[in-house]
């Protein structure tokens, strides 16, 4: 008696808009500023200020110019795989008490946003937003809460159905 093969992994990318890689070099551009001043060319300032682009480039390239959101979800293991700018979870698809669509409530609750903010345990969760209109909101029986934000309704409700299908899978098996 042979099985089938167990359904394979599938992975939706979320990209960012398109002037998000433009914020990025816009940040590298204006920590550079200081090491065009001629009064700060002293082997300290500019060792200083190399240290601080340097720095500063590895978290544009990480956040802003790589930037995207990765949804995997793997029935055969039972997880739901977040990925974002600086930011990897794994969420067991057993759990999941409801996957729903919802109109995006806008940015979070401070002036700068970073893709990701929150914990999954506390009131408004775990929020992974490159910016859109609409979001998946995902929660646990445990009390978790994973909120992805989406360009549009539609590319939410793709994720949604690839979810929900990949956690009766899980069930199923």
């Amino acid at each position: 008696m042979t099985t089938a093969p167990a359904e394979a992994e599938h992975t939706a990318v979320v990209d960012p808009p398109a002037g998000y890689r433009v914020l990025g070099w816009a940040l590298v551009f204006v920590t550079a500023l200081p090491l065009l001043k001629p009064e700060l060319r002293s082997p300290g300032c500019l060792a200083i200020g190399a240290a601080s682009l340097g720095l500063v480039a590895w978290l544009v390239h990480a956040a802003f110019l790589r930037a995207r959101i990765e949804l995997t979800v793997d029935p055969t293991a039972g997880v739901l795989r977040l990925r974002a700018p600086l930011y990897s979870r794994e969420v067991p698809l057993g759990p999941l008490a409801t996957v729903e669509v919802q109109d995006d409530v806008g940015p979070g609750v401070s002036f700068v946003n970073w893709s990701v903010t929150g914990r999954a345990r506390s009131r408004r969760g775990v929020r992974i937003d490159l910016g859109g209109t609409a979001a998946l909101v995902l929660t646990t029986h445990e009390g978790q809460r994973f909120t992805v934000v989406t360009p549009d309704a539609a590319t939410a409700a793709e994720l949604q159905a690839m979810v929900v299908q990949a956690a009766r899978e899980h069930t199923t098996a």
